[in-house]
């Protein structure tokens, strides 16, 4: 099945995994791939030129991951689009698996969570501390079951790229 989804990768001297990741995202049957680079001096850009089909956006300074992914957001112009990191922490064969539960779920934001039965982490333990106790908190205080609120990993329906797309525009006047 091939789906109207594109996945977004902000990176910062990502060469070598992006050269793992790209290939690994052929096989999910989605429309197109977007590299958003914060201006790596690895290669990361002479790179991805091997890769025709995948879109790369140079950006003029190091701004950060969350406009990197409203960038990639605003480009992409598919129905859905997945937001994932570079450094393989997320793994390109759930792709397919969080774009059906959107489908499937009509839902606006899927977020693959790194604390389910399947789901993996690499992170030191001071990090899985603070990770559990932001998420605790945040189901605590919004009172919405989540198991993984920090996960970057996720999948943002064309209605909820385009709303995030033009808060920022507001924020930033």
């Amino acid at each position: 099945m091939q789906y109207n989804a594109s996945v977004v990768i902000p990176a910062l001297n990502e060469k070598e995994n992006l050269n793992r990741l790209i290939p690994a995202l052929a096989d999910d049957n989605i429309s197109s791939i977007y590299i958003i680079d914060d201006q790596s001096t690895d290669g990361t850009a002479d790179l991805v030129k091997k890769y025709p089909d995948v879109h790369f956006l140079f950006r003029g300074g190091r701004l950060g991951l969350i406009s990197a992914e409203i960038d990639g957001m605003r480009l992409s112009g598919t129905e859905y689009v997945v937001v994932m990191d570079a450094d393989l922490s997320h793994r390109p064969e759930d792709v397919p698996g969080l774009i059906d539960q959107a489908i499937r779920t009509s839902s606006d934001l899927v977020i693959g969570s790194r604390y389910t039965d399947k789901g993996i982490t690499n992170d030191e333990f001071i990090r899985k501390i603070i990770s559990r106790i932001a998420n605790m908190l945040f189901r605590i205080s919004f009172d919405i079951n989540l198991n993984d609120c920090t996960s970057g990993f996720r999948v943002y329906s064309r209605k909820a790229c385009d709303y995030l797309g033009k808060q920022v525009d507001i924020e930033n006047g």
